[in-house]
């Protein structure tokens, strides 16, 4: 007898649409180091959580990844609204991209990856756009490494 071959299950939210939207308001009202570093920290704890879940659904390694991609994506959405804000720059049509490589840029950021990211401003030499790439890369120095200890790239 053929064995059939199995539907997989449907994907698991971690985060509910509820849980995600409160999260993303907190997070857009917080602009120290310290809270947004603090919030970092309580949402990371929060994926754990959710991740070692006894009797819950069993979570794909994709499942989880994409997760934690997901969380990076709305700090860094962030802290570059707050660097863009500093310089007088407008986000959504600043001449620069933050590209996400290595791991977190396929979507693969495991619980204990560096996160990689690369600026590519449109132009070199362009005063407001440097003081973009410094105030981030500071804001993602302090925020992410110092404070939240993990890895940037």
């Amino acid at each position: 007898m053929k064995r059939q071959r199995e539907t997989p299950p449907l994907p698991v939210m971690l985060f509910s649409g509820t849980e995600r939207i409160k999260q993303d308001i907190e997070l857009q009202a917080l602009s120290s180091a310290d809270d947004l570093s603090d919030f970092l920290i309580q949402a990371r704890s929060q994926l754990e959580k959710s991740i070692l879940v006894p009797n819950g659904p069993p979570l794909t390694g994709r499942q989880i990844v994409s997760a934690y991609t997901d969380l990076t994506d709305r700090l860094m959405r962030r802290l570059f609204a707050l660097a863009c804000s500093n310089a007088g720059v407008d986000p959504n049509s600043s001449p620069i991209a933050l590209i996400a490589t290595g791991g977190y840029g396929r979507r693969e950021l495991c619980p204990h990856s560096d996160i990689d990211i690369t600026f590519v401003p449109h132009r070199d030499g362009d005063p407001k756009i440097d003081l973009v790439i410094r105030d981030m890369f500071s804001m993602l120095m302090d925020v992410v490494l110092a404070r939240s200890g993990l890895e940037m790239g």
